[in-house]
């Protein structure tokens, strides 16, 4: 070997191992022991969150932060994978993304933000845990946009940054995949757990989208709508139609009118873009236009709609690490849905590549979830300021009341049959990003009065149709098969009013009038007012549902609580009278400032009929 070839393998060796991107980060397969995907494989939560750590540390394209913590105390952990020079400005395309999606700023400076900012894509890893691949394959797709050298590769992540979050279910993922590894080559291997993977709410995790009852949707909306903005939202799931190999965009009808119609054509310019790359890969099976609709409000990949983002899910075959025979001889005519069924012989427009059976394996949804991922990533990467301004473009259109009626406020008043749902309303409100403000002093609007501390939403905001959609009724269309024929059921929700739903008085206010006001930046705190000590106790109004929370909470703190049988004086039917004890009063106050409800003073035992209650015993 001459002094010049041996020179160039050094440069070489050098290179490979001083490249920040790809030679020192570690392969999935190297942590788990296995090939994401591999049959009869799965990797648990701990495991998973090794592996971000170990490229986290390896990568300078990489950088790992916990944004939370799951039901069971887990830390949920968002993965930001981008070039190293964007990974150091992160906050500063952040700032940027925030003013475009939030509108206030003038065209210029829109583009300005357009060309100097970056794409923000989220992607996750599904949060339905019975859903397996997804969660399985966001190591494979980090290491490869991290590492990989490829033009489109540098293209991406010079044009984006890209918000991976591994698992949105990581107590799910715990209890999936250790039942699986439990039952593994026995009758069992192919169910799921007898019990809810998610504590309290199951499959439902995603029908919480709006109320954020749950940690995991609350630490997951205030990235999307209160600090990140991004354009895009894709939402893995499991499993597509029988016998199609993925759903994707376009949806089916009927479109929320609240929408933007902007949202709804780049939805479908997204979906389009996967298609077409899954087609020339040739992994066939892509079906469109089939069951899931644009209409409800509440799931995690419809909320981003109302937020002018474009929402994406997918549904793709192959949800257990077991694998399964397809007979061709089987393939059936139909692939059957909501509303219209596709052909399986080529002549659909959204069914175009039909996939036509034999082996199915795990790694095939991990393949396909992955291409999926790279069609979002890439098309990003290559329309990175049509995106950036469109979002700018539809919030504009909101705040000058282009699209939907011009109603200048909605007003929530301080005096309400149940003050704690009306502030968890506002809560419920400035958690999907809604600008929420309340009121320093007395206002009249639309003929009447309004004292301090009502709560007012101004129409013209950025994300007007979030809020529109939530205040007023919804009226799902009359949709059917044939005219007069069988009516097409609602894929999924048809009706979520929150005022009539949590009882909480708003009012509609369409003429302009003048109030002073302050924006609510945080939450809205549930404790109520200052406590006065009753000579024999205190009482709390049944009126609001956080009294059930306060009294359970007392009872187990040893309280004595009876409830009043009849109304007596100013306490109502129902009251909770709580006989005071040597630690009443700190309880009392410990109580309304917990679930902020209001206890006031009872100097005497009331004379009517009360009877004692006590804690309930559950199982």
């Amino acid at each position: 070997m001459n002094r010049f070839v041996r020179f160039a393998c050094v440069c070489c060796l050098f290179v490979l191992f001083q490249h920040p991107g790809w030679t020192q980060a570690p392969k999935p397969e190297s942590v788990f022991g296995f090939r994401v995907g591999a049959d009869y494989k799965l990797f648990d939560y701990p495991q998973q969150l090794d592996y971000f750590r170990k490229l986290d540390a390896a990568s300078p394209r990489v950088v790992m932060k916990e944004i939370g913590k799951t039901t069971l105390g887990q830390p949920m952990v968002l993965v930001f994978i981008s070039s190293e020079e964007n990974i150091k400005n992160l906050e500063k395309y952040r700032a940027m993304s925030e003013a475009l999606a939030r509108a206030r700023i003038d065209d210029a400076t829109a583009r300005k933000y357009t060309a100097d900012g970056k794409a923000i894509i989220w992607i996750d890893g599904g949060l339905h845990a019975t859903e397996r691949a997804g969660a399985q394959m966001t190591p494979e797709l980090a290491y490869r946009v991290a590492t990989e050298e490829t033009a489109e590769m540098k293209k991406i992540r010079q044009n984006v940054i890209f918000l991976l979050m591994p698992s949105m279910n990581p107590d799910g993922l715990n209890i999936v995949a250790h039942w699986y590894q439990k039952n593994l080559k026995t009758p069992w291997e192919t169910t799921s757990p007898p019990w809810l993977y998610h504590h309290y709410i199951g499959h439902d995790n995603n029908r919480d989208w709006f109320m954020n009852n749950m940690p995991e949707s609350y630490h997951v909306n205030e990235v999307l709508y209160n600090q990140w903005y991004p354009q895009v939202v894709y939402n893995q799931h499991q499993t597509s139609p029988a016998w199609a190999r993925i759903f994707l965009p376009p949806f089916a009808n009927p479109v929320d009118p609240n929408i933007h119609p902007g949202v709804t054509t780049a939805t479908n310019l997204v979906g389009t873009a996967m298609a077409q790359r899954f087609s020339m890969e040739r992994m066939p099976g892509a079906v469109a236009s089939h069951t899931f609709s644009m209409w409800w409000n509440g799931g995690m990949r419809t909320v981003p709609y109302f937020h002018n983002m474009v929402g994406i899910l997918t549904e793709t075959a192959h949800a257990t690490p077991t694998p399964r025979f397809y007979h061709p001889d089987s393939l059936p005519k139909l692939i059957r849905g909501l509303g219209e069924s596709k052909p399986t012989d080529g002549t659909s427009i959204f069914y175009p590549d039909v996939w036509k059976g034999g082996e199915s394996h795990f790694r095939d949804a991990v393949d396909y979830m992955i291409t999926g991922s790279l069609a979002v990533l890439d098309l990003a990467a290559d329309r990175k300021e049509e995106f950036l301004y469109n979002i700018y473009k539809m919030g504009r259109d909101e705040i000058d009341g282009k699209l939907l009626e011009k109603t200048f406020a909605y007003v929530i008043p301080a005096d309400q049959f149940d003050r704690g749902e009306a502030r968890n309303l506002v809560n419920i409100l400035r958690q999907g990003g809604v600008e929420v403000h309340k009121a320093t002093q007395s206002f009249t609007a639309g003929g009447k009065t309004y004292p301090s501390g009502s709560f007012v939403m101004y129409g013209a905001q950025a994300f007007r149709p979030y809020l529109v959609d939530l205040m007023e009724k919804q009226a799902y269309p009359d949709l059917r098969v044939t005219p007069g024929g069988a009516p097409i059921p609602p894929y999924d929700l048809a009706g979520w009013t929150l005022p009539m739903q949590m009882g909480v008085t708003v009012v509609k206010v369409n003429e302009k009038f003048e109030a002073t006001v302050q924006e609510i930046k945080t939450r809205e705190p549930m404790g109520a007012g200052p406590v006065k000590t009753g000579a024999y106790g205190f009482a709390i109004s049944p009126n609001e549902n956080a009294s059930i929370k306060a009294v359970n909470f007392l009872l187990d703190k040893g309280e004595k609580v009876a409830r009043l049988m009849g109304k007596q004086g100013d306490l109502l039917a129902g009251t909770f009278v709580i006989e005071k004890g040597a630690n009443t009063e700190a309880n009392i106050k410990q109580a309304a400032q917990t679930y902020g409800v209001d206890a006031v003073s009872v100097d005497a035992k009331p004379s009517g009929e009360m009877k004692s209650i006590r804690l309930p015993r559950v199982g």
